[in-house]
């Protein structure tokens, strides 16, 4: 109950914060970062952000359902970028997780790798099928959320600079997107 206190403080500061630019007319002053191997509008970087943030938001609300394969690949995305975030000693790989939103990626990413290596064991045809669409409501779920989130967000984020650079978390193909894995 505590992580997704905490998730939803973030997800309201998230908010203020984009107001805050908003309001005093700073969205057209944001320049353009170095993210996803190019040059990137800052306000799609942000959205980016609070975007995954609300997809670990709805990961964590819909982990009682599934907390078994969730844990499981919440561990392994964790170990396997253990390099590139840091975390104070004592968290265990759940904490590491949900204090490091922008990992929410990488879980999509070890859902589809996980669901392919489920598919080509000898389990029966009938377990595959549970397993993939158990899968599925969880991509569904939580890419769901994520679109609601930014149809109701839709004015904190510039549509003619996102149309310029269309690029976001969701349609990136590299590490740090899941278009590739949910696709393949």
């Amino acid at each position: 109950m505590v992580i997704l206190s905490h998730l939803e403080e973030k997800q309201q500061a998230i908010h203020w914060y984009l107001k805050f630019l908003q309001e005093l007319g700073l969205w057209n002053r944001l320049r353009q970062i170095n993210k996803y191997e190019t040059q990137v509008y800052t306000g799609c970087a942000l959205r980016d952000l609070s975007e995954k943030l609300q997809a670990t938001l709805t990961f964590r609300k819909i982990e009682v359902e599934h907390s078994e394969l969730l844990d499981t690949l919440i561990k392994e995305a964790v170990e396997s970028n253990c390099d590139g975030y840091s975390s104070p000693p004592g968290l265990t790989h759940i904490d590491k997780f949900y204090k490091q939103v922008s990992m929410s990626h990488i879980l999509f990413q070890r859902l589809c790798i996980y669901s392919e290596e489920i598919s080509s064991t000898n389990r029966s045809a009938i377990d595959i099928c549970l397993f993939l669409c158990n899968v599925n409501r969880i991509l569904v779920k939580v890419l769901g959320a994520v679109l609601d989130y930014r149809r109701q967000n839709i004015e904190f984020f510039p549509i003619e600079k996102q149309k310029q650079l269309k690029i976001s978390w969701i349609l990136c193909e590299n590490n740090e997107g899941i278009c590739s894995v949910v696709l393949s």
